[in-house]
């Protein structure tokens, strides 16, 4: 077989680095090909890992003689055989650490039977000295709140975490190995949270760990149940990334806020606010976004979030979204008014819709760009359904082609068969839904003929529904 070049190697490597069954084909094409591979899969090696034991031995494999002899000291022997040390040193391949998936790992005592806690913490430092020195590189770290390392301030600590991108933890997660990260990593990209200390004082730590970046962009911040605890924690939170204001675009909360953290972060591309398990439905939750300019927001996502809190920033967007995702259990027509009105760009959109489907008119008329509803039909009656469907018949713009709906549980089947029949001249349909349970089969039938006909793509029936699992997100 004649030399690929290198470059070319690399981009059909890219094409199929999501399919693991042809990469590992790709191993065993030539040493070239083998070498080009082996980056891939194990770059981030929780991805590929078939069993924790074959992990922790190939973990165990690269252990130093120096460390060997450090084990056998204390009277631990992993390999009662002699192994020889792997082709590859697969570590130095790895981008992402994720040091809760190591620490279950050696939880996990079937590996190694009859090794009392002493040793295993001896066996689990050896391997942390092997994953944290100066002869790794690593993008993307993940820490578990009982991580606690205590060579951290090792030399090797900095050259392994520098280049750091990515950073998932809790912000109980001990409050020097932040303080480590937060003199050692300046430019983290994204950093996502699992906020679990609501009803206690904050951790410095944090709060250090998110000044301290140049190019914070995305921030998660995850799990936050309580509302009522601890707003001064939540205040200082806010206000540390106010100090970030310039870089981050990209922000998910779960609480009201409690400044004006909004005012200053103009250049949000994406925000998400998802109230889901703080508040009961029918809490007071008005958010005042009056005064909220964010010119470049794409993305709106809300949960329980009142629409007429969303109506003011919906109109301040300059008409720069493209997906707008709430759920706040209500049908408002002001609100379908005012996207109506100020969103021409927009792609993909969810609606609660019961008598206002003369906004939803408008809004198709509108809104020439739309390619994808998620509409909660649950309130509709056989006569909403009708006139919903003819409305999407009439209206609908010729890129719209996706839908999803939460319920058809008013729907006739013969409403169904006239608008796939009305659909025909138009791009094949994506559909989800919800079947009604007593007329599943002529339903699935139905689907099944229409899909035969070329009117339907492809269609999904399920209880679970994802936001919008069939958009390529180019935007973000």
């Amino acid at each position: 077989m004649s030399k690929l070049n290198e470059d070319i190697l690399i981009l059909v490597l890219e094409e199929v680095k999501k399919d693991k069954k042809s990469l590992y084909s790709c191993l065993f094409v030539n040493r070239e090909w083998c070498k080009a591979t082996l980056p891939i899969l194990w770059k981030n090696p929780n991805q590929y890992r078939k069993s924790s034991k074959l992990f922790f031995n190939t973990l165990l494999l690269h252990l130093s003689e120096e460390s060997k002899d450090n084990l056998k000291n204390h009277g631990i022997e992993p390999f009662k055989e002699i192994y020889k040390r792997p082709l590859f040193h697969y570590i130095y391949f790895w981008k992402h650490l994720n040091l809760h998936s190591i620490d279950i790992t050696f939880n996990c005592r079937t590996i190694m039977k009859n090794i009392g806690d002493f040793k295993w913490n001896i066996l689990r430092n050896e391997v942390l000295n092997l994953l944290i020195n100066r002869n790794s590189s690593y993008t993307h770290l993940y820490i578990h709140p009982e991580f606690d390392y205590q060579s951290y301030n090792n030399p090797g600590v900095k050259d392994c975490f520098l280049r750091l991108q990515h950073i998932s933890c809790g912000d109980n997660t001990k409050q020097h190995i932040l303080e480590g990260l937060a003199s050692i990593c300046k430019s983290i990209k994204s950093l996502r949270v699992d906020i679990v200390m609501t009803d206690r004082n904050s951790n410095p730590g944090l709060i250090k760990l998110i000044e301290a970046q140049n190019n914070l962009n995305v921030v998660h911040f995850d799990r936050c149940r309580n509302d009522n605890s601890n707003e001064i924690y939540r205040k200082t939170l806010e206000e540390s990334l106010i100090k970030n204001a310039d870089t981050i675009q990209n922000l998910t909360i779960k609480w009201k806020p409690v400044t004006n953290m909004l005012l200053h972060l103009v250049n949000l591309i994406s925000l998400d606010i998802n109230l889901g398990f703080s508040y009961p439905l029918n809490h007071s939750l008005y958010i005042h976004l009056e005064n909220v300019t964010l010119p470049f927001l794409k993305i709106l996502k809300t949960c329980k979030v009142p629409s007429r809190s969303l109506i003011s920033l919906v109109e301040n967007t300059n008409g720069s979204l493209i997906e707008i995702n709430t759920f706040n259990g209500v049908s408002d027509g002001k609100f379908i008014q005012a996207i109506s009105n100020n969103c021409p760009k927009i792609e993909y959109l969810n609606l609660s819709i019961k008598d206002n489907i003369s906004e939803v008119r408008k809004l198709l008329i509108n809104c020439k760009c739309l390619k994808g509803l998620y509409i909660f039909t649950d309130a509709l009656d056989e006569s909403n359904w009708d006139e919903l469907i003819d409305t999407l018949i009439q209206f609908s713009p010729i890129n719209l082609y996706k839908f999803k709906f939460t319920s058809i549980k008013n729907l006739k089947l013969e409403s169904l068969k006239f608008f796939l029949d009305n659909w025909e001249k138009r791009y094949s349909m994506l559909l989800q839904i919800i079947l009604k349970e007593s007329m599943i089969k002529q339903q699935i039938n139905l689907l099944e003929e229409y899909k035969g006909k070329g009117i339907i793509k492809n269609y999904h029936f399920s209880g679970e529904f994802e936001d919008f699992e069939w958009i390529k997100k180019k935007y973000l």
